[in-house]
């Protein structure tokens, strides 16, 4: 089991996402906590400058590190903000 964590701007990103998708994200954030790395998650390295990880969902993407056993989150944006 890995514990997820949220920066704060990840959890303003959340409180703006219509509540249909934001659903669909909590679903993808459970999968995450058994492991972050799924293969139905379909995740894939971020290329520099940006570190970690991002998982898509929708127009939604959550972009994510994996330090030990902790995911943290620290963006979930829609797909034309996520990168900038």
């Amino acid at each position: 089991m890995f514990e997820i964590s949220f920066d704060s701007r990840a959890l303003k990103d959340l409180q703006t996402i219509p509540r249909q998708s934001a659903l669909l994200l909590s679903k993808v954030l459970a999968i995450m906590e058994g492991n972050p790395f799924a293969p139905e998650l379909r995740v894939k390295k971020l290329e520099d400058p940006l570190v970690g990880y991002r998982v898509r969902k929708g127009d939604y993407r959550i972009l994510f590190e994996v330090v030990g056993k902790k995911v943290f989150v620290y963006a979930i944006r829609h797909r034309k903000d996520a990168y900038r």
